[in-house]
Order: C-alpha cells, then structure tokens, then sequence
C-alpha cells in the first residue's frame, strides 16, 4: 500500500486565509447595507416630523382666525362663506 503525499502546510494555510477573508466581506457589506439602512429610516423620519409640525402650524395659524371668522358678528357677512370654506380644507 501507498502512502498517499504528505499535505503542504501552506495550502491549508491559503484555504484558511481565504475562508477568513469571505467572512469578513460578507461582514463588510452587512455592515454597510445596515448603516444605509438606518440612514434611510432616520431620513424618512426626519422628513415625517418636518411635515407634520408644518401641517400642526398651518392648523394653528389658521386655526384663530376661522375662530375670529365665526363670531356672529361676522356670520352675516358676505366672504365668510367664502373664506371660510377655503381654509377649513
């Protein structure tokens, strides 16, 4: 019987070397894919908070004077209708 050839230690070493490194591509890009995405979310979040406190201005800012539009001293008057149609929409 025959011995079969004895293993270089540096092709496991190569092997090893290699495996080591798609492991730390994979972790590279998972990585990065996860930054992206939370820099996304934090964007789109940023993006809802600016909307809604700009849709809670226009709610204030009109808010008093559709008040001040229906006192009933006012109801009588022509363009309340009018105005008050278009900024309660």
């Amino acid at each position: 019987m025959t011995r079969p050839p004895p293993r270089r230690p540096a092709a496991g070493q190569a092997m090893v070397e290699l495996v080591v490194g798609i492991v730390c591509l994979l972790i590279l890009v998972l990585g990065a894919t996860t930054l992206a995405r939370l820099a996304h979310r934090q964007i789109r979040l940023r993006h809802d908070v600016r909307a809604e406190a700009g849709r809670d201005a226009l709610a204030r800012s009109t808010e008093g004077w559709v008040d001040a539009v229906q006192t009933p001293e006012t109801r009588s008057h022509p363009l309340h209708r009018v105005n008050a149609v278009s900024y309660t929409h």
